[in-house]
């Protein structure tokens, strides 16, 4: 029974019809007429020009032909972004989830560009959005919320980018560029205090160490109290707290004109309390419900034997045990040798525990260790040399992810679902850029060999009310491709673009014969056993999935001599029920042991088509494809004869846009419309206990985008975009079962993060104080329409259209070697849900993780040398 009520309402905003309108006018709309070239005189300032890389080479925004939506560094730093989720609330079409589900982590991205994404964490899944740090791919969710510290650039690349960047950019592609060591002593110092008790340092050195190499040290550390009570947490008594350090120190060696080297090592360390999570639903009572429906024969549902029933969810069991003196291995307390239940006593689980979003003071009253540590760093180096014909760029990159994560699924001092993960992943990539100019310029050619593999362990320790389980995924993965991209001139207005990359890939998943110690520490079994290390994919602790407790507790209530609800099932890959076992045992396995392996092989093209009517207006059309790869299920119960696997899934996107500057470039628009065929889309639902990895065949994605920069007057200047999608289901893949739980996945399901609306606006304005300074004044607002955090679409994981609004003003010296700012977030305190996970007939209920509060600051900046 879910606690809240569907009373949804539609998002605002303008007709897709008049939109689109617009937006065709704009591409059939040609040389601007003579009205603009009549237009008022220029002020001090234009636009800034932008410089991107999102075609592998340096061109203006105006000169791209692709939706992109870029922040320079300086934005960055007034805006006082420190990671990279937050460039989310001013990207149109764009979610940017810094936790996912239950990873426990709040550097875990589960990011979605045009409705495709990834809302799974584990490490045999693949994001659907590649981010990219200096040009090396970042392979994991968890570590992937990069800290920004001396950055460039930040381009958000929207579409399919699957010739250049590769598999896993489907949705799109998230690229960070830092800055590199120049030939000039300088740097910079910022302090900054706020509410939660924040204190942040940051600073940057420039050196030069001679006339040929330069030397770049970064370092930052962001505190911040947490904002959830959790007075019972073994660890601290708020939760959504910031402790994470991160440094970079960068070498860049450049002898002549031709050749240069970069050399980069990057760390960062987070030691936080845990993400902040509450229970907002619970489904108390639904699984004997339909237990009762099912073997009941005057029902409609009725199923008769031999078919197996379904057990009691993990809360309905926690109820049962709580209420009914039983022993943990069968028997009533009292009898010889029975051993006490220690869930007897406890608190039933019901709908008064649930805790609104939108509550004064809402908590998290867990006693588990709730810690999250994450250390990880990268070194990478990058080789280009100019042969004048043409331009041999090398990026070799190798990067370790060492984690440990908790979560506690139902947020109280109970344990119906606790897990405790470990995580060690290392990666390898070598990519070669050979690229050119040809036909005295007209022809700009690039082509490149990539290479990319990853090894890594994630240890799932998982305890339900009935279960212990050593759970994970040890993985060996590797990738190759090839690639090139031509852009030929056909005139000095018309160019034409061609893409091709194949891919070819193997993954393997292994259950290997280690005994590994389990995160959560020690299982003391019924008999006083202690259990120290297990077998991954394998039961730690059975409790009371024994055949004598499932026989004492059951048989009396519903005599069965078919056994069917005695047993547990053991299906195959494809959820098939193979077998039934009356009862489980310490060390049985969920998975064969052993390596399974699959191999996957994609070719994605791109073609593009760019018109200059001026130096002012370009309009495009593109057809491009996409591919994410398969994987593995790692989680599993009830067991399975094999390991399960999912199919890549592929996008097909067709898209028309225009870019135009207006009024002596005081003014940059760009906008673009799109058509999405995706197939073959991985979701995730509910299998039993686990959830899984499914392949939901298609859906049909259609929307724009519209992003807008003007500077309407002196010291004036406006930003603003607007995003727009239809998001729905086509049709689904036959035989693979989407109900799986109290809710089913349907042609009427929405999709993950994909918010009909979204939009931002952000007025700035700069006032000169005499000779003294300038003050900068800015206002941002952002808006996300109504989402579904949970591809089952639970009512507790629907988020309603919700706005963030950030405030700015800061003083910059005359020298601009002094800068005070005073801001503030979220400054109306919204209260929204960052993401969720919902179990409502195996586990019962279902939480959310909460999005930060109003938060008030100040920074001082102080910068010296050039």
């Amino acid at each position: 029974m879910e606690h809240s009520t569907d009373d949804r309402h539609p998002g605002g905003g303008p007709s897709l019809a008049v939109l689109t309108a617009l937006l065709l006018a704009l591409l059939a709309a040609g040389p601007p007429s003579k009205v603009f070239a009549q237009e008022a005189t220029r002020p001090a300032a234009a636009l800034e020009e932008i410089v991107v890389t999102a075609r592998m080479r340096e061109e203006t925004l105006q000169d791209t032909p692709i939706s992109v939506t870029a922040f320079t560094g300086e934005n960055i730093e007034r805006q006082h972004i420190t990671q990279l989720d937050s460039i989310a609330n001013a990207t149109p079409n764009m979610m940017f989830d810094n936790s996912t589900g239950f990873s426990g982590s709040n550097n875990a991205a589960a990011v979605y560009i045009r409705g495709i994404g990834q809302v799974d964490f584990a490490i045999t899944t693949e994001p659907g959005v590649g981010i990219y740090l200096d040009g090396v791919y970042i392979a994991q969710s968890l570590g992937s919320v990069l800290n920004l510290v001396d950055i460039d650039r930040v381009e958000v690349l929207r579409g399919p980018q699957g010739t250049l960047f590769g598999r896993n950019t489907i949705g799109g592609a998230v690229s960070v560029t830092s800055k590199l060591p120049d030939n000039t002593l300088h740097g910079d110092i910022e302090v900054t205090g706020g509410s939660y008790d924040r204190v942040d340092l940051r600073g940057t050195l420039n050196l030069p160490l001679s006339d040929t190499l330069f030397a770049k040290v970064s370092a930052a550390s962001f505190n911040r109290d947490g904002f959830l009570d959790s007075p019972n947490a073994a660890n601290a008594d708020h939760l959504g707290d910031i402790n994470q350090d991160a440094a970079r120190v960068a070498l860049r060696f450049a002898p002549n004109d031709r050749f240069e080297a970069n050399l980069a090592y990057d760390y960062s360390k987070q030691r936080e309390n845990g993400v902040p999570n509450i229970l907002v639903s619970t489904y108390d009572g639904a699984s004997l419900a339909l237990i009762g429906a099912l073997a009941n024969p005057g029902s409609p549902t009725y199923l008769p034997p031999p078919a197996p029933l379904p057990a009691p969810s993990f809360v309905d069991l926690h109820n049962i045990l709580a209420t009914t003196p039983l022993g943990q291995e069968g028997g009533v307390v009292g009898m010889p040798g029975v051993v006490a239940n220690p869930v007897f006593g406890q608190q039933p689980v019901s709908q008064a525990d649930i805790v609104s979003v939108n509550a004064n003071d809402p908590a998290n009253l867990s006693n588990l260790d709730l810690s999250t540590n994450t250390d990880l760093w990268g070194l990478a180096m990058t080789l280009s040399y100019d042969f004048d014909w043409a331009i041999l760029k090398s990026i070799t990159s190798y990067r370790n992810m060492e984690a440990r994560t908790a979560y506690d699924l139902d947020a109280l001092p109970v344990v119906t679902g606790e897990v405790v993960d470990t995580f060690d992943v290392d990666q390898f990539s070598q990519e070669f850029q050979l690229s050119g100019k040809a036909m005295d310029g007209r022809l700009n050619w690039l082509a490149g060999l990539y290479y990319f593999s990853q090894d890594g362990l994630n240890l799932d320790d998982v305890e339900f009310t009935s279960v212990r389980v050593l759970s994970g995924a040890k993985i060996d993965d590797s990738s190759t491709a090839g690639f090139a991209q031509v852009t030929f001139d056909v005139t000095e207005k018309l160019a034409i673009t061609g893409g091709l990359r194949y891919t070819d890939e193997t993954k393997k998943s292994i259950v290997p014969e280690n005994c590994y110690r389990m995160p959560k520490g020690p299982a003391t079994l019924f008999d006083g056993t202690v259990v120290t290390c297990a077998q991954l994919e394998s039961v730690v602790d059975p409790k009371y999935l024994n055949e004598g407790f499932l026989t004492f507790v059951n048989a009396p209530v519903y005599p069965d001599p078919d056994g069917r609800f005695c047993c547990l099932p053991v299906s195959d890959a494809a959820g098939n029920i193979v077998s039934l076992v009356p009862g489980l045992t310490s060390g049985f396995e969920l998975l064969p042991r052993g390596t399974t392996k699959a191999t996957f092989n994609e070719t994605t093209p791109m073609v593009n088509i760019a018109y200059k009517w001026s130096d002012d207006l370009m309009t495009y059309v593109s057809y491009s494809e996409g591919y994410k790869s398969g994987g593995f299920v790692q989680r599993a119960f009830p067991p399975k004869t094999e390991v399960p696997l999912f199919q890549p899934e592929t996008a097909t996107v067709y898209e028309a846009g225009v870019k135009w500057r207006l009024f002596d470039r005081r003014v940059r628009l760009g906008a673009s419309a799109f058509h999405t065929d995706y197939d073959d889309l991985q979701i995730q639902v509910n299998d039993g206990i686990a959830p899984v990895t499914r392949n939901a065949a298609a859906a049909d994605i259609d929307g724009f985008e519209f992003e807008l920069s003007a500077i309407p007057a002196d010291g004036w200047l406006i930003e603003t975009g607007l995003g727009y999608m239809n998001a729905q289901y086509s049709k689904f893949a036959a035989g693979q079962n989407f109900v799986t739980d109290l809710r089913t996945v349907s042609l009427d399901s929405k999709l993950v993060n994909a918010p009909e609306w979204t939009g931002n606006v952000a007025a700035q304005y700069t006032l000169d104080v005499d000779s003294r300074g300038q003050v900068i004044t800015r206002v941002n607002w952002g808006y996300v329409g109504d989402v579904e955090k949970d591809a089952l679409n639970f009512q507790a994981l629907h988020q309603d259209a919700y706005s963030l609004i950030d405030l700015f003003v800061t003083y910059v010296s005359r020298e601009a070697d002094w800068e005070l700012s005073v801001f503030g977030k979220n400054i109306t305190d919204e209260r929204y849900i960052v993401s969720g996970f919902a179990n409502g007939l195996t586990q019962g209920r279902g939480s959310a993780n909460l999005g930060r509060p109003a938060e008030w600051g100040m920074s001082l900046t102080y910068r010296f040398g050039k």
